[in-house]
């Protein structure tokens, strides 16, 4: 697989919140989304991205930013759709 039909594959996305932060289970949760090469945002609410390790050299996204992934989550489906993965 290429870097470029990564970019264009949809991916996942995780709510991170103070609350889930301290679970092991979503940092186990992203951490297996990255080592099986899937794309994954975390979408942070009241939550630093240092607080989760696999977080290191992810694109996250804030709550308030949220439209704009959504945006962006719309393009990659439709050029996913159009076949350009």
């Amino acid at each position: 697989m290429t870097g470029d039909a990564k970019v264009n594959r949809p991916g996942h996305a995780v709510l991170v919140t103070p609350f889930s932060v301290s679970s092991q289970w979503v940092s186990a949760e992203i951490g297996a989304f990255l080592s099986h090469g899937k794309r994954v945002t975390p979408i942070l609410n009241h939550v630093e991205r240092q607080a989760i390790l696999p977080l290191l050299g992810v694109k996250a996204i804030d709550l308030n930013d949220l439209q704009r992934f959504l945006m962006e989550l719309k393009d990659r489906l439709g050029r996913a759709r159009a076949g350009e993965e």
